[in-house]
């Protein structure tokens, strides 16, 4: 999680440039400079003393080492400098959500969210201590103390939490010299407070705004004519990264709603031999095994929604204390393995879920 002195080294190397002095008191938050993250649609202000080196920048400098940052989820990287010590380092590191978002997150769930991650693992080798809710005037943030494993030695940081709807984004703060002391602490504060949410739409934001009594959407796959009847209230919503299986993503209009389904198609393998197949009972039976793969402790079944049979399996994922219902489902029609992945949280779990068969029951095949 840590290469701030592999990077800075790097980017002064490329940059060739004299730093500046550093101000005493980095608690000043009177002269700032915002910095754009685009893959996250935020931008965020640090003091302009700071050296910062954001994901774009280094991918100017340095691709291959920005591109291993970018599969680790580190976007930002900032250095504290007073004269020639570095006291702290401040890393913006994001990973793809699973609807949850802390701005439509009822209190109650946001309550249990806190009381989950106060004895949670956060992340391999990170536990957190003492958790609290802290709200800025955009998003609420849960708040900190944390120990992790760094090549087998224990670190101390403060890390900020957060959860947008597409990424989930972990602010953090290291003193160099030891525990992060209550000045570093303030810094945090300050950064995640300038936190600002600009490209990246609001989850359930459609990609094209329904009239109003229009009634339900429709969605069309052009390269397979499949046709979808989306549930009543939900729309078309945009994917925060590009996705190289799934061609759609649908998402509910509402408050204290944060689920998904995602569809998606492959062309069925031509390489397998009848033989080959005869060992699974088939593409069905293929697909059976591939769906316990996915969810270990399920077993898929075959069921029929409108004029199509699926193979559906159903499990529940976790995101930090919160646990969700999971449904994948495969239609086999055609050359073409359609796959539905249903996923999220709500006030009302089970309609969800009912739209979710609602949906599958709407396919119309071309084939």
């Amino acid at each position: 999680m840590r290469r701030c002195v592999c990077v800075l080294l790097v980017c002064l190397l490329l940059l060739s440039v004299t730093l500046p002095a550093y101000a005493d008191d980095m608690t000043d938050m009177t002269d700032m400079t915002e910095y754009e993250l685009k893959d996250l649609g935020m931008t965020v202000s640090l003091p302009t003393a700071c050296f910062v080196m954001t994901l774009d920048e280094l991918s100017r400098l340095a691709p291959e080492l920005a591109e291993k940052n970018k599969q680790e989820g580190v976007y930002l990287e900032a250095w504290d400098q007073r004269g020639a010590i570095t006291h702290w380092n401040i890393v913006v590191m994001a990973q793809e959500g699973v609807g949850v978002d802390f701005r439509s997150m009822s209190d109650e769930m946001l309550e249990l969210f806190v009381d989950s991650y106060g004895t949670a693992t956060v992340n391999t080798g990170i536990t957190a201590s003492a958790p609290e809710v802290y709200e800025s005037a955009e998003i609420k943030f849960v708040g900190s103390r944390v120990t992790m494993d760094n090549d087998g030695q224990t670190e101390d940081a403060y890390m900020y939490l957060t959860a947008n709807g597409y990424h989930l984004i972990y602010f953090t703060i290291y003193d160099n010299e030891g525990s992060v002391t209550d000045e570093e602490e303030t810094v945090l504060k300050a950064f995640i407070d300038s936190v600002r949410f600009t490209a990246v739409p609001e989850q359930g934001t459609p990609t094209s705004a329904p009239e109003e009594n229009a009634g339900p959407l429709t969605y069309e796959d052009a390269e397979t004519g499949t046709v979808l009847t989306l549930p009543e209230d939900w729309a078309e919503v945009p994917f925060n990264t590009p996705k190289e299986f799934y061609k759609a993503k649908f998402a509910p209009q509402g408050a204290n709603v944060n689920s998904s389904i995602m569809y998606g198609w492959q062309e069925l393998p031509e390489e397998l031999s009848s033989e080959e197949l005869a060992i699974y009972g088939g593409y069905g039976g293929l697909i059976k095994e591939y769906l316990k793969l996915l969810m270990p402790d399920s077993e898929p079944e075959s069921v029929t929604y409108g004029d199509n049979e699926y193979y559906v399996i159903s499990g529940s994922g976790s995101t930090f204390g919160i646990t969700y219902p999971m449904q994948t489902a495969i239609c086999i029609n055609g050359k073409y393995m359609f796959m539905f992945n249903f996923g999220g949280t709500g006030e009302n779990t089970d309609k969800l879920l009912k739209d979710f068969e609602s949906l599958l029951a709407s396919a119309e095949f071309a084939s």
